[in-house]
């Protein structure tokens, strides 16, 4: 249309021009394709491997590193964490029960957390704590009952 609106001297020009554009984007077009499936295969082929070889991918602590551990040495770290750290395997989830004592020590202050800040202090939905097995192996608190009371 906004061709057709020119004088007829000029409308071929432009025709011209907008298809030499629209060949160029094709072109980009199929080249950005062909990038993307490389390193789509590419992606396919170190999964592959990683399987193939029993390990794992995991994040180096800090910073954006990553760690091809095989997943017998990961497994061994968590292990020897545990074992060194002296962990005992509970029978039942004590998480409910902690959250219970963590809201009546809260409820009980008097002078110490002011009524209307107590349920700052709180965590709603509080799980136990999880861990994984980094460069060293990190235990993640955050939603255990008394972390926010601890921060506190």
């Amino acid at each position: 249309m906004a061709i057709n609106s020119l004088p007829h001297t000029e409308r071929e020009y432009f025709r011209n021009k907008v298809a030499e554009n629209l060949e160029q984007l094709k072109q980009h077009d199929r080249n950005v394709n062909r990038t993307a499936r490389s390193e789509h295969n590419t992606i396919k082929q170190i999964i592959t491997k990683i399987q193939n070889n029993k390990a794992t991918v995991t994040s180096a602590e800090k910073g954006n590193t990553i760690v091809i551990l095989p997943m017998q040495q990961y497994q061994l770290k968590i292990h020897n964490f545990i074992t060194n750290n002296s962990f005992q395997i509970a029978k039942t989830n004590p998480t409910k029960t902690y959250q219970n004592q963590v809201r009546k020590t809260i409820n009980n202050t008097t002078w110490l957390i002011k009524p209307e800040h107590r349920w700052k202090h709180v965590n709603l939905y509080p799980t136990e704590p999880t861990i994984r097995a980094l460069i060293r192996p990190i235990v993640n608190w955050q939603h255990a009952p008394a972390y926010k009371l601890a921060n506190y």
